[in-house]
């Protein structure tokens, strides 16, 4: 506040931008200081950039725009092909893809992740590509995944009560999926979102004793 909101001060603007989008649900003011940010892109280096724009594109996910959001990270996967934002763009994308059911595209784009990125991109990336894997491949239907996928995307979008009734909906319409132990890990995630510790607690404990495996 006291010096302005300019690009040489844009690692405070942005870790500040960050709590507010996955912390304090301030997401209109967040997305206010980072679009003046990205506008200021000859200002800025363009990792500094990439990052705003990237941040703007989780808001507009939260928040529902997602051919938006879509656009906002192809923007950054074309501008860094090889490069680590460009791994990290791409990854959103896959995300996004997954979380709209579109899993053969969620695979292509994650498949695409080059090994020179960054562990924490390359591993997410398998992981998500693992979980598709793992749930369609012995399953002519989607339709258990599409659930999961969109209930793990409304724990994203902070819609906790909503994602809790989806994920149980799931529970009860596929007992033996291979999702279980996966719905119980989730749950247990949302649990410690709302800080509720003993309830989280109880469902890892579940995974514990029935998926020791």
């Amino acid at each position: 506040d006291e010096f302005g909101r300019r690009p040489q001060y844009f690692s405070a603007i942005y870790r500040r931008a960050r709590l507010q989008v996955f912390y304090l649900n301030e997401l209109e003011e967040a997305r206010k200081d980072l679009e003046v940010l990205a506008g200021q892109r000859n200002n800025l280096s363009l990792d500094d950039w990439a990052r705003a724009k990237l941040l703007i594109g989780d808001i507009q996910l939260i928040q529902q725009e997602y051919n938006e959001a879509k656009l906002t990270y192809t923007e950054v996967s074309e501008l860094f092909r090889d490069r680590q934002m460009g791994a990290l763009a791409k990854y959103k994308l896959g995300q996004l893809a997954y979380y709209k059911g579109e899993f053969n595209l969620a695979q292509a784009l994650l498949g695409a992740i080059k090994d020179n990125t960054s562990n924490d991109i390359s591993n997410d990336a398998i992981k998500l590509n693992l979980l598709i894997i793992d749930n369609t491949g012995l399953d002519t239907t989607t339709t258990a995944l599409e659930m999961f996928a969109q209930a793990q995307l409304l724990t994203y979008q902070r819609l906790y009560d909503q994602s809790l009734d989806l994920l149980d909906t799931l529970a009860y319409q596929f007992p033996n999926h291979t999702l279980a132990d996966e719905i119980l890990w989730e749950k247990a995630n949302i649990f410690l979102k709302r800080n509720d510790i003993n309830t989280a607690l109880r469902y890892i404990e579940r995974i514990l004793n029935e998926f020791s495996f």
